[in-house]
């Protein structure tokens, strides 16, 4: 009868001893599961910085093309009127032009 409880008590040290070492090593382990999903969390929240800055930068440029493309719409508006503005002077000028010649017509 002795000997079983002293080979129980051996196998309950033998047990506590390799929960005492496995202990140490799951905490261990659980730390660097931690400091890798914080590490990932990290890489994640930086390409998520990135996405972002990249949808700011096609955001601005796509602001600077309507920006171009208005001016341009302006430059063209205000060429039309240039060439209105020189049609009219012209109609202006061979209207005065009939005038001239029908009043030197009449004189003759």
């Amino acid at each position: 009868m002795a000997v079983l409880a002293t080979a129980v008590l051996v196998l309950a040290a033998l047990v506590l001893a390799v929960l005492a070492t496995a202990v140490p090593v799951l905490a261990v382990l659980v730390l660097a599961v931690l400091v890798l999903a914080v590490l990932v969390l990290a890489v994640l929240v930086l390409a998520v910085l990135v996405l972002a800055v990249l949808v700011l930068a096609v955001l601005v440029l796509a602001v600077l093309v309507l920006a171009v493309l208005v001016l341009a719409v302006l430059v063209l508006a205000v060429l039309v009127l240039a060439v209105l503005v020189l049609a009219v002077l012209v109609l202006a000028v061979l209207v005065l032009a009939v005038l001239v010649l029908a009043v030197l017509v009449k004189a003759v």
